[in-house]
C-alpha cells in the first residue's frame, strides 16, 4: 500500500509474513526512496490491517496516524505476577531499580526474560515481553536459541539507544 499525500512524502506500508524481513525492508525502502511503515502486526494476520487502510483511502478516509506503540494488548499486574511466580515456587524479590540491575545482569552474561508495560501486537517482542542478551558475550546466541528452543541461523534483534548507533 503506498500512501501519498502533499503533507508527506511516499509512505510504502508492507505487512504479510514477508514484511518481518528487515534486511529485505531497508533494500525497498532505499531502492524506492520512500518511507517505510511496518506495523508490530506484520505477519499474516496483519493484512487486514493493509486492507482496513486500502479501503480506507479508496473511501476518501483522511489517512491515520502513525501507531507509536505496539503495546496495545493487556497490562502486567504486579500482584497477579507475584502469585503466579509463587505457586511455581519462585519467590519474587524487589530488587530496587529494575532498570540499573538488569544493566548488571546484561553486562554479566545474564539472560533475562524482561516483561514491562502492555503486551505487544504482533509476532515480535518490541521490548515490553522479551529475551534481553548482551550480544557482546561469546557464545550468547547459541545459549538464547536453546533456551528459545529455536534454530542456529536465527537473527537477535538489536536494541540501541538513539543518541549511540555508531556505538
Amino acid at each position: 500500500f503506498l500512501m501519498v499525500t502533499p503533507e508527506s512524502p511516499a509512505v510504502l506500508a508492507l505487512a504479510g509474513g514477508v514484511a518481518l524481513n528487515c534486511r529485505a525492508n531497508s533494500v525497498v525502502r532505499d531502492a524506492l526512496g520512500v518511507e517505510l511503515c511496518v506495523p508490530s502486526s506484520a505477519h499474516d494476520g496483519g493484512t487486514a490491517l493493509g486492507a482496513a487502510l486500502e479501503a480506507a483511502h479508496l473511501l476518501g478516509e483522511p489517512p491515520c496516524t502513525h501507531i507509536l506503540s505496539a503495546g496495545l494488548g493487556p497490562a502486567l499486574e504486579e500482584e497477579a505476577c507475584r502469585r503466579e511466580l509463587t505457586a511455581l515456587g519462585i519467590t519474587p524479590v524487589d530488587c530496587g531499580d529494575p532498570i540499573e540491575v538488569a544493566a548488571d545482569w546484561l553486562a554479566a552474561g545474564r539472560i533475562l526474560g524482561w516483561a514491562r508495560g502492555r503486551m505487544e501486537f504482533g509476532p515480535r517482542a518490541l521490548g515490553h515481553r522479551s529475551i534481553v542478551a548482551h550480544p557482546g558475550h561469546a557464545g550468547i546466541q547459541e545459549r538464547v536459541n536453546r533456551i528459545k528452543d529455536r534454530q542456529a541461523w536465527r537473527p537477535f534483534a538489536p536494541s540501541v539507544l538513539a543518541e549511540h548507533p555508531a556505538e
